[in-house]
């Protein structure tokens, strides 16, 4: 995972610990989305990025992305 958490989350983020639901859009179309009922990570914010690479990479109703395709997903 990552070596530490960006600037912006906040201590709130880092301090709960929740599942999460993430879902990918590219020009409003889903394009993948995988979330946990019970958390997985050390927190929020973990859980969140977590499972934005899953539903980026391991979503199975969708093709895996490439890097360019990534740029529009949101």
């Amino acid at each position: 995972m990552l070596k530490q958490l960006p600037d912006y989350v906040t201590d709130e983020m880092k301090s709960t610990t929740r599942g999460v639901f993430v879902s990918l859009k590219k020009n409003g179309d889903l394009r993948g989305c995988i979330g946990t009922i019970f958390p997985v990570t050390n927190n929020i914010a973990e859980e969140i990025i977590r499972n934005a690479i899953e539903a980026g990479i391991h979503d199975p109703r969708f093709y895996e992305k490439g890097r360019r395709s990534c740029q529009k997903v949101s």
